[in-house]
């Protein structure tokens, strides 16, 4: 017995020096885990609240997806914007063609980028109506130095889809 609490004393020794980093580390870990689960459980409920009522978020088209990438890989704008409005209406557009699909719209028609973008965004609310899809959105428009759309397109975004 005496040789297992000589082992616990030297152990209790050796972390004396330390014990208020172990501390910060153990109560760190504890309210990370904390916060954590509490972000998942949002999760769930939001995915129980869409299912509740009923609404189901159709994928895009894979097929015009596909399209949709290999034009805006060769820099055909004008096929990114027939193969995008092609299933714009029935589905909301996926997060990774986002940026394609508005800087195609502002290399062919910037006068039509605000009123198609926000229709579009407005009619897939809970898909799209989220600040990943506004920055992008805004970062396309303002990197290729078109002020008065970006303008536009943000003035849309803050007073008719309520962008804060």
């Amino acid at each position: 017995m005496s040789v297992l609490s000589e082992k616990i004393a030297a152990i209790m020794d050796d972390l004396a020096p330390s014990w208020v980093e172990l501390c910060f580390l153990f109560f760190f870990a504890m309210g990370f885990f904390l916060l954590r689960s509490d972000i998942l459980q949002r999760g769930e409920q939001r995915t129980k609240k869409i299912a509740k009522k009923g609404l189901s978020v159709q994928p895009f088209d894979s097929k015009l997806k596909k399209s949709l990438e290999v034009e805006a890989a060769a820099g055909n704008a004008a096929r990114v914007l027939q193969a995008w409005r092609a299933g714009q209406a029935k589905a909301p557009t996926p997060k990774d063609l986002i940026k394609p699909v508005v800087q195609a719209l502002i290399d062919t028609e910037p006068e039509a980028l605000v009123c198609e973008l926000v229709q579009h965004i407005d009619s897939h609310r809970d898909s799209l109506l989220n600040s990943f899809t506004g920055t992008t959105a805004l970062d396309v428009v303002a990197r290729s130095g078109n002020i008065d759309v970006m303008e536009g397109l943000w003035q849309a975004f803050e007073h008719d889809l309520h962008f804060h």
